[in-house]
């Protein structure tokens, strides 16, 4: 803003124009953390990213705001001489590093199990390494759970196929909390109740992409790790979908879509 505002001026300064608040608006406001949204500031109290103070004389040397310039940013201090919880420079330094930077991997001496076993950090919202330094981890939807791309604040319905008595066909269920042991899962059905199945009529020369059939899907994976089709089911066969009343329209290429219940 400083240097938007030099930049039409055009006329330097001969004694001090500009007025810095010694903490945020969201500290006198009673909100913690001050220095987020925007800000490099992490939302977790436990986090090497939170900052011990807001004052902004106890974050900041004389020379780093006395004169607006973006050598700070620009210039890093050595990584020894960093402290990222009484700097707002290094702060943003260190957040920045460990954004972009690969994740450090620990060679064959450190234990991968038992109490010295290496310990993975913390992973961060903005951290981009595990997506290109670990390319299996986009296989699964775990990665975008940590780190999603938007927010979401609408409620979620877990749903899974389980298969009947005969195990000859999938039936789909909503999954609840037990109130018995910790824990636990109820199954209630609601494959006749909330289940609507969907055609698609497809343009020419439009097909769905690796036709399967997920029952048969189910029966070799259960093969493959010596499981029962059930436990494999309750575990491969598992959804995340919105909160609907109204259940959900399904298709066995498309998946699920929320049911508007409009008919």
């Amino acid at each position: 803003l400083a240097g938007r505002v030099q930049r039409h001026r055009r006329q330097p300064p001969a004694t001090p124009n500009m007025l810095l608040l010694d903490a945020p608006i969201k500290h006198c406001l009673g909100m913690t953390p001050a220095y987020i949204r925007p800000g490099f500031e992490s939302a977790q109290a436990a986090s090497r990213f939170r900052l011990t103070t807001p004052w902004l004389h106890e974050l900041l040397a004389a020379d780093e705001y006395q004169t607006p310039s973006a050598a700070a940013r620009i210039r890093p201090r050595p990584s020894g001489q960093r402290n990222p919880q009484r700097s707002l420079v290094d702060l943003e330094h260190a957040r920045m590093e460990a954004s972009m930077a690969p994740i450090a991997m620990p060679d064959g001496s450190v234990p991968r199990r038992g109490r010295n076993a290496w310990r993975a950090p913390r992973l961060e919202q903005d951290m981009a390494a595990p997506g290109w330094q670990f390319p299996h981890a986009l296989l699964t939807g775990v990665l975008s759970q940590y780190q999603p791309f938007r927010g979401n604040e609408q409620k979620n319905t877990t749903l899974v196929f389980l298969p009947d008595e005969d195990e000859e066909l999938l039936v789909l269920h909503r999954v609840e909390d037990g109130k018995g042991a910790r824990g636990e899962k109820l199954y209630v059905p609601v494959d006749q109740s909330l289940r609507y199945d969907m055609t698609i009529r497809m343009a020419a020369g439009v097909s769905i992409w690796g036709a399967f059939d997920l029952m048969e899907l189910l029966r070799e994976q259960a093969d493959s790790l010596g499981i029962s089709l059930r436990e494999c089911a309750e575990k491969m066969a598992i959804v995340d979908v919105l909160a609907s009343d109204f259940g959900w329209k399904w298709h066995p290429g498309m998946g699920f879509v929320k049911n508007s219940g409009s008919g």
